[in-house]
């Protein structure tokens, strides 16, 4: 199963739709569950899943109230109506070295959630991205065009989506 992943322009919303949109992205800095679970420093992922405290955090991040349906609808449709384009496409399961092609992973890196903006140094290493020969058999983008949407919208923010 392969998910699409796009790069989107902060336009027309704020962080704060992001923050409702993300809610219940685990791994998300949105996510309460996020920052609680993660490993404490000293201790190695597999004995922090297994201590107690994990299985409390856990538990108390699982009951932890999600947004209301209507504000996450009404986040979910602002999000997916700002500008955006097709990077490729990619899978979580495996290797990543064979489900994630490497214009994701870096784009994916210079995409962060600090909503960095892009300039020339980020279009630059987008443009060395898609230099790199994709050796997955996902599919990825045509490079120009990909280009070409970053350039229109230099100065401005950007986020992205695995959907």
């Amino acid at each position: 199963m392969s998910a699409d992943f796009q790069v989107h322009i902060l336009e027309g919303i704020d962080e704060s739709v992001l923050e409702v949109f993300f809610a219940e992205t685990m791994g998300s800095k949105y996510c309460p569950m996020t920052e609680s679970l993660n490993t404490p420093e000293g201790m190695t992922d597999d004995e922090w899943i297994d201590s107690a405290e994990f299985n409390i955090k856990f538990t108390a991040a699982l009951r932890a109230p999600s947004p209301p349906k209507a504000e996450s609808a009404a986040a979910n449709a602002k999000v997916l109506d700002t500008p955006g384009i097709w990077i490729g496409e990619a899978s979580i399961f495996g290797n990543p070295d064979e489900c994630i092609p490497p214009v994701i992973d870096v784009i994916s890196a210079l995409v962060d959630e600090n909503l960095p903006i892009i300039d020339d140094v980020f279009i630059s290493e987008v443009a060395k991205a898609f230099d790199i020969e994709n050796t997955t058999t996902y599919n990825i983008a045509e490079k120009e065009p990909v280009l070409e949407f970053f350039r229109l919208h230099k100065g401005k923010q950007v986020f992205s989506l695995f959907l």
